[in-house]
């Protein structure tokens, strides 16, 4: 088997089918597709066993988070290559042959990601740098005004394939052996961050990451943040949490020292916009009550139950 196509999938029928049908025919690839579902009470099973029954799907009886899944889907696979493929994510003509051509002719090419794209077409951020305390505290737009360093794959188009620190786990290609070499993913991190510390730890055994922007795959970021974004706000800050404290732990301890304050500044902030705007605006508002949440659950002792791991 060429590629082994791996979905992880939680209540997202509405957007696993558009995705599903958007994968090549097994021609010139010899294709496997597995869904992982991690517990799902709205048809996602049904949907694969009427409309695609070629793909393979495991099933948890709740949700294991996203690592879990795709380690599970990764165990029971068996292509040289493995695409981690979100179900909000759907590829376009070409990308899939783009990303093994490339892997096969770069042997020290652990990981390719290919070029994310809005639905419209505009370019969406497909790398990322690794985490800084900088850039937690001073923002990801401040950082980079201030400390200025070309993300291909985002806003600055790459013209040819780049080396990356670190990819956006939308849709990302990983070599069977590099991921032998590294290992599975950290299922401590129940999602989020999770592809950052397993690039990580690819390119610290001698591995490369890699942005192939000739292969293009739309993501539909926006929607699935709608559904749960205060509990992904916190299950963020709880993966960022763990990712310092598990390679950076000299820093460990400023951060989570320092992380409330900036919450609470952030809160503070948004309670005078929303004030000056009379509680109007939607925007104010909404990151008002993710700000509160956050602060909340750090001053709480930053309890298992709040985010999005089940209770």
């Amino acid at each position: 088997m060429d590629v082994s196509i791996i979905i992880p999938s939680w209540n997202g029928a509405d957007l696993l089918g558009p995705c599903l049908e958007s994968l090549p025919s097994p021609d010139p690839l010899r294709i496997e597709t597995i869904v992982v579902d991690n517990g799902s009470v709205d048809g996602t099973a049904d949907l694969i066993r009427e409309r695609h029954p070629s793909v393979r799907l495991l099933r948890y009886d709740s949700n294991r988070g996203f690592s879990a899944a795709v380690n599970r889907g990764i165990r029971e696979s068996s292509g040289r290559h493995l695409l981690i493929l979100n179900n909000d994510a759907r590829l376009l003509p070409g990308a899939l042959v783009a990303l093994v051509s490339f892997l096969d002719g770069r042997p020290d090419a652990g990981i390719v990601t290919p070029q994310l794209l809005h639905e419209g077409g505009r370019l969406q951020n497909s790398t990322a740098r690794l985490p800084t305390l900088g850039e937690v505290f001073l923002g990801k737009p401040l950082w980079r005004t201030l400390f200025p360093r070309d993300i291909p794959g985002g806003s600055i188009p790459a013209a040819q394939p780049t080396p990356v620190e670190s990819v956006v786990g939308a849709a990302f290609l990983v070599r069977r052996a590099c991921r032998e070499s590294v290992g599975d993913l950290d299922e401590g991190f129940f999602v989020f961050l999770e592809e950052t510390d397993w690039c990580l730890r690819a390119r610290r055994v001698g591995w490369k990451i890699y942005l192939h922007p000739a292969s293009r795959v739309v993501h539909l970021q926006g929607r699935t943040a709608e559904r749960a974004r205060i509990r992904k706000k916190i299950e963020y800050t709880r993966s960022l949490f763990r990712y310092f404290r598990k390679h950076h732990p000299a820093a460990y301890l400023p951060l989570r020292l320092l992380y409330p304050v900036k919450s609470a500044l952030e809160t503070a902030s948004f309670l005078v916009a929303t004030a000056l705007t009379l509680g109007l605006a939607p925007r104010p508002r909404r990151r008002l009550a993710e700000r509160c949440a956050l602060l909340a659950w750090q001053i709480c002792g930053c309890p298992r139950s709040w985010g999005l791991r089940p209770t």
